[in-house]
């Protein structure tokens, strides 16, 4: 949004109640779903479409999906279906594992409550803030470990006694393993693969691309070992109608998330993500 709305509105999009769609992005959730149910990023599936599903509740009783831009897709792994943004290949995936092994580990990693659970969960139409997002990542980041949001570190009064400090509370959403083959996965992603915007060079990073349909939201969720960081772009609840026409390096989420994160960690060491078991 810009900085008009800003200012006229005063609204922080990072943490409405009702944020936008994740879309393609909330597949970081699908890959951990899908690993914590024994699934392997290797596995083959098919991400081919336009695709076909029965599903009852709609007239006709078939759900018709075409994949993202209507590409025509392809059998591939898991790992580079999902992080290519594959809806096809996402809901063949959640067809195995159930949604709601999807709905769980969403909520353990840091989604606060999915309003629905539907056929449609694992392609992003629950609404998510971005704050929920750089929680998901982060909790992935931590090897599984969640420490929720918070605003105040610490109270003091005018003679420096501490009035209110923060005490962290974490808690183990996910077994390590899970998280930490998740992250190899996203690391890849941004290495070589559909990611590669956010490559911060020789610096550890990992990520999700993501769209929803239309191309009307654009995210990029991803972290380094030491930062979590969500960036969406899309337009307000009050001009959800308008096209958007991304620009390389404006409004491309992804080199957004790039250039935030060489500055933060421009006096940091380089550190590396934790190995798996």
């Amino acid at each position: 949004m810009g900085e008009d709305e800003v200012a006229t509105y005063n609204v922080n999009y990072g943490v409405l109640p009702q944020g936008p769609q994740p879309g393609s992005v909330f597949m970081i959730v699908v890959i951990a779903a899908a690993l914590e149910q024994g699934v392997a990023p290797t596995d083959a599936y098919d991400g081919r479409g336009p695709c076909e599903f029965d599903e009852p509740q709609i007239e006709g009783g078939i759900w018709r999906v075409a994949n993202l831009g209507e590409a025509p897709g392809q059998i591939s792994t898991v790992d580079d279906l999902l992080t290519s943004s594959s809806f096809c290949g996402a809901i063949r995936i959640s067809k195995d594992i159930g949604l709601d092994a999807i709905a769980d580990i969403a909520e353990r990693l840091g989604v606060n409550e999915l309003s629905f659970v539907s056929s449609a969960l694992p392609i992003g139409v629950n609404e998510v803030t971005p704050l929920e997002m750089a929680t998901v990542q982060a909790t992935l980041t931590n090897g599984g470990v969640r420490n929720d949001p918070y605003v105040i570190e610490r109270i003091e009064d005018v003679d420096g006694t501490v009035l209110y400090q923060h005490v962290p509370m974490p808690v183990v959403a996910v077994d390590s393993d899970v998280a930490c083959q998740t992250m190899q996965v996203l690391a890849r992603s941004v290495r070589g693969g559909a990611a590669q915007a956010a490559d911060l060079g020789g610096r550890a990073a990992a990520g999700q691309r993501g769209f929803t349909g239309w191309f009307l939201d654009s995210w990029f969720v991803g972290s380094t070992p030491s930062l979590a960081t969500a960036v969406w772009i899309g337009p307000s609840s009050s001009n959800r109608t308008a096209a958007m026409t991304p620009e390389p390096g404006l409004a491309d989420p992804a080199a957004t998330w790039r250039q935030f994160n060489e500055a933060v960690h421009a006096d940091l060491p380089a550190k590396s993500f934790d190995g798996c078991s």
